[in-house]
């Protein structure tokens, strides 16, 4: 149960790749329609995002500003272990931050569905995952094909 709980979590906040690159479930009107988000969710999930936008930017400037100076405290010769230990620690601390208010928000987006709807949700994510994961062994393949013409 736990499990299915978990999972029902992270469906809420998964993500979808496609042509055009990364995009939100809640942003793709095929995935909403299979789900059956109606107009009022849509809009709730809509303020949600929009609520948490100034959030998760700035957590991610504050991440990137962390990543930034680790790099430096390891590139300068005259740090010592500890100075890039700390500087490691707390941009991995930004980095839990920043995902922590996706996480949240993701959370918050989940409870506007109803359990009928996370189920297929759920489901869309496993179908999407299915799909990746083949196209994923194929290009392998392709390489693995490729690299093996070459010798």
């Amino acid at each position: 149960m736990l499990v299915m709980a978990l999972g029902l979590t992270l469906t809420a906040g998964a993500d979808y790749h496609g042509k055009k690159g990364h995009k939100n479930w809640w942003e793709d009107s095929n995935t909403k329609e299979q789900v059956g988000i109606t107009p009022e969710q849509d809009k709730q999930i809509e303020e949600i995002v929009k609520s948490y936008e100034p959030r998760i930017k700035e957590s991610k400037k504050v991440f990137h500003e962390q990543k930034k100076a680790f790099y430096e405290s390891m590139k300068n010769p005259e740090s010592s272990n500890a100075e890039v230990i700390k500087a490691f620690d707390v941009m991995w601390d930004a980095k839990y931050k920043a995902k922590r208010v996706k996480l949240d928000m993701k959370l918050d987006i989940r409870d506007v569905l109803t359990t009928d709807q996370r189920i297929k949700l759920n489901n869309v994510r496993d179908k999407w995952m299915e799909h990746r994961g083949a196209e994923m062994r194929e290009k392998m393949m392709k390489t693995m094909e490729n690299s093996k013409s070459d010798d």
